[in-house]
């Protein structure tokens, strides 16, 4: 055939199109019957039969290149890390032993629990997960179940789901752990690998546990019920990477669905049949939803879900679950841009595997090696927030998302030097962007982010930290506290793949303080330099996509921490009136629009893309002083 011969062919594919913004779909509805049944208790780590999580196979279209906004700059002060310095909690003899409060003011974060080696497993990633109700303690991994009945302590287990275990491709998937106060239970999100590991159905076995009833048991006995691929007619499709939230009403629930119907599943059962038992009806997405690949829900919601996804490096799609609809509805919104460049994702441990020290690779652009988060919103929190109409207050809510973001090009000016997380806050009652701000440093990065929102309408975070001459760790502040505090005992080794995610629950019934469940890496022979070791064994390799590096342990951290007088049960007594807060907040909001006008006038005299250096400085400074105008009218509310 000649070159510049025409051909004449067609493509017949079925896709299905985006919702546009404003628009709602209805939700499907089916149901199961529960079961009873007990787990088995293994002493030892890891549970025989269990294997690693496979490296994941769904790491989702990458995001394309949004209309250029804002001026790829921080917004926010850099963000410290601060290590503990003192007695490890467990030998503390009372609760809120001060671990560090650099320049935290009267009221610094406390550890009231840092309990690190919850588990050891020569395995790795083990995603972890967790909850906590008075002195039960709940975490998880890829393979089982440690619980602890001392406050977190001690733990004990391993614990393997109830039921029978020999289905799909066996229970060595993702696990999410959540505690539901209004029902007292316990729930026990566990995923199975799909039949042929990387294609065919699976499942989600849901197991549903009272404290007391973990106590009695020894956490071996569980209400339970399975969530199969076939029950959302989703047919040879697989599932993965799945997330809980807890409503007024509901258990909100999502997950990856991989195949032909491939996005985002979400679903919600009542907590009442949870309670009772029975007959658990669902509620889900029959299209799984585009744009919120890897998402995870917003956590502490009242009366609607939310789930989050990028529409371009400068938009967000955000989905509302109204718990008294039958149905759901998008909304897009536009937001400053954010670095992503795939190049950028670099972030170097002394200790990292010899063909790659970088703990961040997973994020590459090479789809065999990349894996689960990216830079999908993992870390998603509503939280509550006085709205203002004119000087009158109204009750409101705000809507918090967090991800992974990389370093700057070059070109962008160099306003990130390390991959950073970025978070965004929105206004649920018109969705609108409220602010974009990133918790960055020039040294450290930053990544997998998770939120939670306590009683004090406090911003907890869990996040991963490394490079600038430290291994990948795990930390956890209060969000607008200068500083990310580590817990007494530090990884030492890194390997590529950190893991996929974190967990941080409010406490019960303590609901003022934080339960936060992570993991970092040891090596077992401190001779050898990172988590390989020299052996004849075909099965102990170095590569970074494999998990059998031989010479490195996985340790799971709990820590349970928070502001010292919400350890202490302090009231903190409300200062001044909604009123005047009202006119405090609408004096910045001004301030903030002065600021655009002569950000937009300098812009005007000095053109240029990107957003010229004196005009950026003339506006974060601006921004800064608006910030500081706010702080001075707003002290007597402090």
């Amino acid at each position: 055939m000649d070159k510049g011969t025409p051909i004449t062919f067609s493509l017949r594919k079925y896709i299905t199109i985006p919702m546009r913004s404003g628009e709602s779909a209805p939700l499907r509805f089916t149901s199961v019957k529960v079961e009873f049944g007990v787990g088995t208790f293994y002493p030892g780590t890891p549970v025989p039969g269990a294997a690693e999580e496979h490296t994941n196979e769904d790491v989702g279209p990458p995001i394309p290149t949004g209309t250029r906004r804002g001026n790829l700059q921080p917004s926010s002060p850099q963000t410290r890390v601060v290590p503990g310095t003192l007695a490890d909690a467990r030998s503390e003899g009372s609760l809120g032993q001060l671990i560090r409060a650099a320049n935290a003011g009267d009221d610094p974060v406390v550890f009231v629990r840092s309990t690190q080696t919850v588990a050891t497993t020569g395995g790795a990633f083990p995603d972890a997960s967790g909850a906590s109700s008075n002195n039960v303690v709940l975490y998880s991994n890829n393979a089982a179940l440690r619980f602890s009945t001392d406050g977190g302590v001690s733990f004990a287990g391993n614990l393997s789901p109830p039921g029978n275990l020999n289905v799909d491709g066996g229970s060595d998937g993702d696990h999410v752990i959540i505690y539901i106060p209004k029902i007292d239970r316990f729930v026990w999100f566990m995923q199975f690998w799909a039949t042929n590991k990387t294609s065919g159905p699976n499942r989600y076995r849901v197991a549903v546990a009272s404290p007391q009833q973990v106590i009695d048991s020894n956490g071996k006995a569980w209400m339970y019920f399975d969530l199969t691929s076939g029950l959302f007619g989703f047919g040879t499709d697989w599932m993965d990477y799945p997330d809980l939230a807890v409503g007024d009403k509901f258990l909100h629930f999502s997950a990856n669905v991989i195949g032909a119907n491939a996005g985002r599943l979400v679903g919600r059962i009542p907590l009442s049949d949870l309670k009772n038992g029975g007959v658990i009806n669902i509620g889900f997405t029959g299209t799984p939803l585009s744009m919120a690949w890897g998402s995870h829900l917003a956590q502490n919601i009242t009366s609607t879900a939310y789930l989050a996804g990028h529409n371009g490096n400068s938009g967000l799609r955000i989905f509302s679950f109204p718990e008294n609809s039958p149905g759901y509805s998008v909304h897009d919104i536009n937001i400053d841009t954010w670095p992503n460049d795939p190049d950028k994702y670099v972030s170097i441990a002394p200790h990292g595997l010899p063909d790659n020290k970088n703990w961040l690779a997973c994020y590459t652009k090479d789809p065999k090696k990349s894996c689960l988060p990216g830079t999908a919103i993992i870390g998603a929190a509503r939280k509550p927030r006085l709205q203002c109409i004119g000087d009158k207050p109204v009750d409101g809510d705000e809507l918090w998302l967090a991800w992974t973001a990389s370093a700057s090009k070059e070109k962008e000016g160099d306003g990130f030097r390390q991959p950073h997380v970025q978070l965004v806050k929105i206004d649920t009652s018109n969705y609108s962007k409220l602010s974009q701000e990133q918790i960055w440093n020039d040294k450290l990065a930053f990544a997998y982010p998770a939120l939670a929102v306590n009683t004090r309408k406090e911003v907890g975070v869990a996040i991963a930290i490394g490079g600038g001459g430290s291994d990948s760790n795990f930390g956890v502040s209060i969000y607008g506290d200068p500083n990310i505090y580590l817990p007494p005992v530090l990884a030492d080794a890194s390997i590529t793949r950190y893991g996929d995610y974190f967990a941080i629950r409010r406490h019960w019934p303590n609901e003022g303080i934080f339960s936060a469940f992570g993991l970092y890496y040891t090596r077992n022979d401190k001779s050898e330099l990172t988590c390989c070791k020299k052996s004849s064994d075909p099965k102990t390799t170095c590569g970074g996509e494999t998990s059998k590096v031989g010479n490195c342990s996985t340790n799971m951290s709990f820590i349970q921490f928070g502001r010292k007088s919400a350890v202490n049960n302090e009231q903190i007594p409300e200062k001044c009136s909604k009123e005047e807060i009202c006119k405090c907040n609408n004096e910045h909001d001004k301030c903030i629009t002065d600021c655009e006008k002569k950000r937009d006038a300098c812009m005007e005299n000095k053109p240029g893309n990107p957003l010229p250096k004196e005009c950026a400085q003339m506006f974060n400074e601006c921004r800064r002083e608006c910030g500081d105008t706010l702080k001075l009218c707003r002290a007597k509310c402090e």
